[in-house]
């Protein structure tokens, strides 16, 4: 292989080298920064990535505008695609049989009817059971389990269930799943631990918190 110096790339002969020798006459120019590009579909993909908003305004600039809806491009490539998305809704190729709506392709009509129709929750938290739609609710979701303390002795936890064990055999606090705290004395159930140890103050009757103000406990 044979090196250009002027547009830095190997060619695969010397005679196509030298023919190559007026690579840098023909170098596509961005007008927003000036950067130089061998071919018009680079230029085109390198202002569509970082001159996008500015292209749209530009009305000298080249751009694909969808009929149907208005919505336009810089490169053709992406236009086309847009273009047989809307061909493929308007031909019913991918059709609900529940409700008629129409889709592009089949994965995304499989994703319709099981989330719309047959509500179908196929993401499971491996904690406390709860179901998600998709996977990204589901890992938000699990990220409120993690980093737990324990509030009668400050022992940090990885997550919510081996905080619920900890609690049951060092404190002999019931949480029946994650999440829920239950009250020894009558069986009262509380999201939060913070109220449980309220909530058992009403049966011992002890009062922990003091007004600075008037001192008076509650």
């Amino acid at each position: 292989k044979w090196f250009c110096e002027k547009c830095e790339r190997f060619t695969a002969s010397v005679q196509f080298l030298r023919r190559h020798k007026f690579c840098a006459k023909i170098k596509q120019k961005c007008k927003y920064c000036g950067q130089e590009f061998l071919k018009k579909s680079e230029l085109q993909i390198h202002q569509n990535k970082n001159h996008y908003e500015d292209v749209m305004k530009d009305p000298e600039s080249e751009k694909f505008e969808c009929e149907t809806c208005g919505k336009s491009y810089v490169q053709k490539a992406n236009y086309n695609s847009h273009i047989r998305h809307h061909q493929a809704i308007d031909e019913g190729k991918f059709t609900c049989p529940t409700c008629d709506k129409k889709f592009r392709t089949s994965t995304i009509l499989k994703s319709h009817i099981e989330m719309l129709h047959e509500k179908k929750l196929k993401y499971i938290c491996d904690i406390c059971s709860k179901r998600f739609w998709g996977s990204r609710s589901m890992q938000e979701h699990r990220k409120r389990h993690a980093n737990q303390t324990c509030q009668e002795c400050g022992e940090k936890f990885d997550n919510t269930r081996i905080l619920a064990t900890h609690l049951l055999k060092q404190h002999n606090i019931s949480v029946p799943h994650a999440g829920k705290f239950s009250c020894k004395i009558c069986g009262k159930k509380f999201l939060k631990l913070r109220l449980l140890q309220d909530h058992k103050n009403t049966h011992t009757g002890t009062r922990p918190h003091v007004c600075d103000m008037c001192q008076k406990t509650f």
